[in-house]
């Protein structure tokens, strides 16, 4: 038996066929990193659907709720406003340890910022409740992603 015989049998791979599975493993990577890059993309943009979604619920809960106030039953606050509604029911909304609360029930959380700003019938911020035409809301949250929103809630007095 020669040791140096040639046995065809078991040569192993050739060159060309370990280019060509180096240049497969290369394309399914360059595939996985983009597809990975995609749903982290996606995910973010979810999350920022859904925290303008529910900063969008609040702020017009809130307009809903001033629209019904009998204004000059106001009392004026930076961060908090409370009335009387049409139907007589005492209306509180707040921020309260980062949450935008309406009579204590949550609207929103992880706000970072609540202002009210009363303006008369001429845009002129007032302190006067009677006197009072719009309230001018600002939020400003820093959940998963940073939302802030403005609006205004006219006033029927």
């Amino acid at each position: 038996m020669n040791i140096f015989s040639d046995n065809r049998g078991n040569r192993g791979f050739s060159i060309i066929e370990m280019i060509l599975v180096i240049v497969v493993f290369g394309i399914i990577a360059t595939s996985a990193m983009f597809l990975i890059a995609q749903t982290g993309n996606w995910i973010m943009v979810r999350n920022r659907q859904a925290d303008v979604g529910n900063a969008e619920y609040a702020m017009l809960r809130a307009i809903k709720e001033i629209q019904a106030s009998r204004g000059t039953t106001m009392v004026l606050g930076a961060s908090s406003l409370q009335f009387t509604n049409t139907s007589g029911s005492n209306v509180a909304l707040s921020l309260s340890n980062g949450n935008f609360t309406l009579n204590g029930d949550l609207l929103l959380q992880n706000v970072t910022g609540l202002a009210f700003d009363y303006l008369d019938q001429n845009g002129s911020v007032t302190g006067t409740a009677s006197q009072v035409r719009v309230v001018r809301i600002s939020i400003a949250t820093n959940g998963r992603t940073t939302v802030g929103l403005r609006s205004a809630a006219l006033v029927v007095n």
